[in-house]
């Protein structure tokens, strides 16, 4: 797990997205605001435009995290580019 200091701006989870860095998935997702889809930060998708990102911190402890009004990317659409 990583440190509780990494990211917490929102430059450092853009950057764990573009690098698709796997050790953030228990500290936040982030949502696609054209899509209405969130995803966690190793998810191996498309890079989506930085305005359109929102990020949520997933709480401590927790196994999943929904956010409202949002869906999770299915696994079959994980893997694509």
């Amino acid at each position: 797990m990583p440190p509780e200091s990494t990211y917490t701006t929102d430059e450092e989870r853009w950057n764990a997205i573009v690098t698709k860095d796997t050790d953030a998935t228990s500290v936040f997702l982030y949502a696609v605001s054209t899509t209405n889809i969130y995803c966690r930060p190793g998810c191996r998708s498309r890079l989506p435009l930085r305005r359109n990102v929102q990020f949520y911190e997933v709480p401590p402890g927790s196994a999943l995290c929904r956010i409202p009004g949002l869906q999770e990317m299915p696994p079959q659409q994980r893997g694509r580019q």
